[in-house]
């Protein structure tokens, strides 16, 4: 199964490590944050459709709570696709209009 990130989904990774970093002045803190994604990321290649469906958001989305933020991503045959990680105290629906 290939996964990927889409380029907002990159962009959310690196607000989120610049904005964990700044704001706990310790790169450990954000780069701990960043494992945490990526070991989401590998357990969606083997578990693909483990996370709840939110298609009054968008088509086929997915998304899986992991620690303040939310993972929303698509899962097909072959592919999976890291759509956005966003904190969840935002309102999400926003960043789907």
């Amino acid at each position: 199964m290939e996964l990927i990130f889409a380029p907002l989904a990159e962009d959310d990774l690196s607000e989120i490590w610049r904005h964990l970093a700044e704001q706990s002045l310790n790169r450990g803190v954000a780069d701990r944050q960043i494992r945490r994604f990526f070991a989401v990321r590998d357990a969606l290649c083997v578990h693909p459709f483990v996370g709840r469906v939110r298609d009054d958001l968008a088509l086929d989305l997915r998304y899986l709570p992991i620690d303040d933020y939310v993972v929303f991503y698509r899962a097909g045959e072959h592919v999976i696709e890291i759509v956005r990680l966003l904190h969840a105290s935002l309102d999400v629906a926003a960043f789907f209009e």
